[in-house]
């Protein structure tokens, strides 16, 4: 009996030194496998710290947690040995450097910004936002990218002009057809992958969309000044390109697509003339007629006459790209 009491509290105290604060008040580089980190109410990495956490650990959040980034966050996992991220809800400061997730799994959570627009950076590789972990953010300036990753929920990213400036957010949202089959549940293997439920742009001045897969009711790219929409898979209920503005569209091109979505719509205010949106080397589901595709695929200035933009083909393929993974 003397013995088992003598062994018993040296195994409790090494269970526990495996859970820990995550620190937030220094720069840090976490290196050691296995170690879970916890975030208890409002924490913050403030301006000049980074906090590092590298390969096979694990940061949880707490009950109404919220972990702030002013500073710089850097999650690097590799495969095999992900960094998990449970319930961990990550907010950018007004203005951070940067937050930086590669080959990481979120379960739970979110990332979000708080009630005002920030400036900043965010890189998201290699990693699945899992169901129920929305990506919603406003930003005057800064760069968000998207390399590599799954979305299970809706992704929202509106572009905010600062008073009296232009917004200069830039966005590079580049091979988002990843489906990392193996640290998925069953039931949440799907087939799509990318974004999931959707992907939603508001007033961003530049973006390029390459090599992602959009699934859900509805996509919407609305107000993006300098839009580059190249080797895409599309399966959404319903894909929107919309101006406010008349003449706006002139810096829009879609190329290199594959179009699954039976319902493509173009909207902008008429002015003195029409813009012209150039569809170049696309695949519309087995549909090969310029006329065919207008009437059955797409909605533009051909249809009302009050929109003032309209789509000009160019060349139509007979068989899909699969620059966004092979069709399933």
């Amino acid at each position: 009996m003397a013995g088992r009491w003598l062994i018993l509290p040296l195994f409790c105290s090494a269970a526990l030194a495996e859970e820990m604060p995550l620190p937030t008040d220094r720069t840090a580089i976490l290196s050691r496998e296995g170690v879970t980190y916890f975030v208890e109410g409002r924490q913050t990495i403030g301006w000049g710290t980074t906090v590092t956490v590298q390969r096979g650990q694990k940061i949880v959040g707490r009950p109404d947690s919220v972990l702030v980034v002013e500073g710089t966050l850097q999650i690097r996992g590799v495969a095999g040995s992900e960094v998990i991220l449970e319930d961990l809800r990550i907010e950018p400061g007004e203005k951070f450097d940067e937050i930086r997730i590669d080959t990481a799994l979120f379960l739970g959570g979110h990332l979000k910004t708080g009630g005002k627009p920030v400036a900043g950076r965010i890189i998201v590789e290699n990693t699945d936002l899992g169901t129920g972990v929305p990506f919603e953010v406003a930003m005057t300036g800064g760069a968000v990218d998207f390399l590599n990753s799954t979305f299970m929920d809706p992704v929202r990213i509106r572009g905010v002009p600062p008073e009296g400036k232009r917004c200069t957010l830039k966005l590079n949202l580049n091979g988002c057809f990843y489906n990392s089959m193996a640290r998925r549940k069953e039931s949440q293997r799907n087939a799509h992958s990318g974004f999931e439920k959707g992907l939603f742009l508001t007033g961003v001045p530049e973006v390029l969309v390459r090599n992602c897969r959009m699934a859900g009711d509805r996509t919407e790219f609305v107000d993006c000044e300098k839009l580059t929409f190249d080797g895409n898979r599309v399966n959404v209920g319903e894909i929107l390109f919309r101006q406010a503005e008349p003449g706006r569209f002139k810096d829009t091109k879609l190329q290199k697509s594959d179009i699954y979505t039976t319902k493509v719509v173009f909207e902008a205010p008429a002015g003195k003339g029409r813009d012209q949106v150039p569809v170049d080397k696309c695949w519309f589901g087995g549909l090969t007629k310029k006329e065919e595709i207008a009437e059955k695929v797409i909605r533009d200035g051909n249809d009302d006459p009050e929109c003032g933009v309209v789509v000009v083909f160019r060349k139509i393929l007979d068989r899909p790209l699969d620059l966004a993974g092979k069709t399933n």
